[in-house]
This record gives structure tokens, C-alpha cells and sequence, in this order.
């Protein structure tokens, strides 16, 4: 019995240690919630992840996230890369990719540990309040762009190889160093006081404001839908030289999600400069899907349960069946469309789904 008795013990003291690295799944698909404490070298290779979990990599851990697309993002909930400024300190490493931190995520670097961004770094760009705090190493091997929902805090040290652009982030609480290789942290001669992109059902909108221009002839719209590689997909004409607010818009009718774009603004004497960089993503797309594609007196939703969405049904020729201003969830969007499907003819029809967040378009063929 005594022996019992000291071998329950044993497995009671030992077991919570047997717990060593906890990763996520190597193509990220477990990102969606819950929460992670590395501890030891994780690795995950996709396309463009989206992470709406806690994660905690500890001193001795290390997350590498290989992105094949254009993008990690961090979409609310938290990331904590533990450091004390003694070796071993955690790590998160981005490579082949950006890194977006936005719709009220935090991510906090401690003293010592490190994160790090092959590409561009996107800070409360779109959504809620986010934050970066960085007590210890962040190096961007392109840009960094903080938006107006952004919060930068600590007393560490930011290393960003090209340029930075702040439109907005609070930074008054960050204490730390900034390192600008590319040069200073600005980049356009007229004064950008904003630049936003938009998905509206399936094209894209741009649109900036400019404050002063001086000899501004025009801006080229370039995009990229791998991060590295830009292409011209549009011009617009500047206001020359000006001392008012001047608002400009462009639609990009090739709707591509996740891309980034950028203006190129020329002066009257060819002499050329680039904006920051914006990263335009639908975040519904992954979430919300419907069946059956041919549907008799039944539609189903796929999608999350508490989010509300303003909804319109219209078949292909534009004429509209159903509009709804008020927010609703999906079941009751269901209810609302299976109530008209025994009147509609057979046809092709379009769903239209906008929430807090962003908007989708699906399809269904009604027979």
C-alpha cells in the first residue's frame, strides 16, 4: 500500500513538467483562438496566417513563422516574447512576409528577447486600439507603418531598415531607440496626412489626403500582392502646388486579398518619392461561407455565431430582393432569405454580407 501511496505522488509532482513545447499546428490552422506557451523551437510555414490566439513565447522558446503569402497577422488577443536580457530569451522570427498587429492585439516584447520582420510592420493600421510595447529588440528588414489605432510603448531599441510613417500611433510612451537605415522616418514631399484602402464588395478603394503639395505633378498606384515585387495599377493627377486639404480616390476593380499598395508621387521635374505602405485584407473571407451552391427551399450559413452583418440579397442584373440597414446574425440572415427563396425565379444571386469589420460577397443558384 505504501508503495501505491509513493508512486500516486510521483505521478502527481512529475506530470505537470511532462508538458514541454505546446506549438501550433505547422500550417497555423489551430491560430483561431485558444492560447500557446512555447518553450521550445516552433515553426509555421502558410500562406498568410491570421492568429486570433494568446501566445507566449517563453525565454527559452522560439515561434519562426515562414509566410509563402504577404502577411502574419496577429488579429486581437495577445503575443508575449519573454526576455530577461540573460541568454536564452524568446523569440518570434517572420520571414519571407510582413507582420500586421491589428483589431485590438498587443504584442509585447521583453527585455532581451526578440522579434523579428523580414518584411514590412504594420501597427493599428484598421480596427481597435492595438499595441506594440518593445523593452527589448525589434528589427523590420522594410518598412513599418502605424496607423491611427496604434499604441507604441517601452524603452527598447526599433531597427528598421527602410523608412517609418506615423499616421496617427501614439508613441509618446515609447522611451527607446529608433533607427531609420533607409533614412529619415517620412517619406513624401506633399504633406500625407492619410492613406486607406478599403474592400467594397469586389474592388478595392484608395483614397489619401494630402495637407500642403509643392510641384506635385501626380501619384502612380502601385500594388503588390506578394509584399516584394509592385506593379503600376493606376494613375491620378496632383493639385500642382497647394496650401489646403485635398482628398484623392482610386478603385482597384481586381479585388486580391491580402495585398499591399503604395503611391508614387511625382514632381514636375521627375523627381520621384514613395509613400508608406498599406496592407488591405478581408478578414471575413476565411470565416463565413454558404451551401448549397444550387439551393431549392434552404440556405445554410458557415460562420461566426456572434457577429452581426447588414445584409443584401440582389440576382445578377442588380435587382434587389432583400436590404437590411439593422445588424444582424447570420441565423437570423438565413431566416430572412429562406422566407424569399420560393419566390424566387431561377437565376444566379448575390449575397452581400458588411460588418464592423469588413464586407463579402457570396453566391447561390436558385433552381
Amino acid at each position: 500500500m505504501n508503495d501505491l501511496k509513493i508512486s500516486f505522488l510521483l505521478i502527481l509532482v512529475v506530470f505537470p513538467f511532462l508538458s514541454y513545447a505546446q506549438c501550433p499546428d505547422s500550417n497555423g490552422s489551430n491560430l483561431a483562438g485558444g492560447s500557446f506557451t512555447i518553450t521550445d523551437d516552433c515553426v509555421i510555414t502558410a500562406a498568410d496566417p491570421i492568429s486570433s490566439s494568446s501566445i507566449v513565447i517563453t525565454e527559452s522558446g522560439s515561434l519562426t513563422i515562414n509566410v509563402t503569402g504577404v502577411s502574419f497577422t496577429q488579429f486581437g488577443s495577445s503575443i508575449i516574447i519573454q526576455g530577461d536580457g540573460t541568454a536564452p530569451d524568446g523569440e518570434l522570427i517572420i520571414n519571407s512576409g510582413s507582420f500586421s498587429i491589428n483589431f485590438g492585439a498587443t504584442v509585447t516584447v521583453e527585455a532581451g528577447a526578440l522579434l523579428s520582420i523580414e518584411e514590412n510592420l504594420f501597427l493599428g493600421t484598421v480596427g481597435a486600439t492595438s499595441t506594440l510595447n518593445i523593452n527589448g529588440t525589434v528589427n523590420i528588414g522594410n518598412t513599418m507603418t502605424a496607423g491611427p489605432y496604434g499604441v507604441l510603448t517601452g524603452n527598447g531599441s526599433l531597427n528598421i531598415t527602410n523608412t517609418a510613417t506615423n499616421n496617427g500611433t501614439d508613441d509618446t510612451g515609447f522611451t527607446g531607440s529608433v533607427n531609420c537605415d533607409g533614412g529619415p522616418c517620412s517619406t513624401l514631399p506633399v504633406e500625407l496626412s492619410s492613406f486607406t484602402g478599403t474592400i467594397m464588395g469586389d474592388n478595392i478603394l484608395l483614397k489619401w489626403t494630402t495637407l500642403t503639395e509643392t510641384n506635385n505633378d501626380g501619384f502612380e498606384i502601385e500594388k503588390s500582392t506578394n509584399g516584394k515585387t509592385f506593379e503600376t495599377i493606376g494613375y491620378v493627377s496632383g493639385g500642382g502646388t497647394i496650401n489646403h486639404k485635398q482628398d484623392y480616390s482610386f478603385i482597384d476593380y481586381e479585388l486580391a486579398s491580402p495585398a499591399m499598395y503604395r503611391l508614387k508621387q511625382y514632381d514636375y521635374d521627375g523627381t520621384v518619392e514613395y509613400s508608406h505602405i498599406i496592407l488591405v485584407q478581408s478578414y471575413l473571407s476565411p470565416e463565413v461561407s454558404i451551401y448549397p451552391t444550387y439551393v431549392d427551399n434552404t440556405l445554410n450559413f458557415v460562420g461566426p455565431d456572434q457577429e452581426e452583418f447588414t445584409m443584401k440579397l440582389v440576382d445578377i442584373s442588380g435587382h434587389s430582393y432583400i436590404s437590411t440597414n439593422v445588424p444582424a446574425k447570420l441565423d437570423d440572415i438565413k431566416k430572412q432569405i429562406d422566407n424569399q427563396l420560393d419566390r424566387l425565379l431561377p437565376s444566379i444571386y448575390i449575397i452581400q454580407l458588411t460588418s464592423s469589420r469588413n464586407s463579402q460577397t457570396l453566391r447561390f443558384i436558385k433552381r
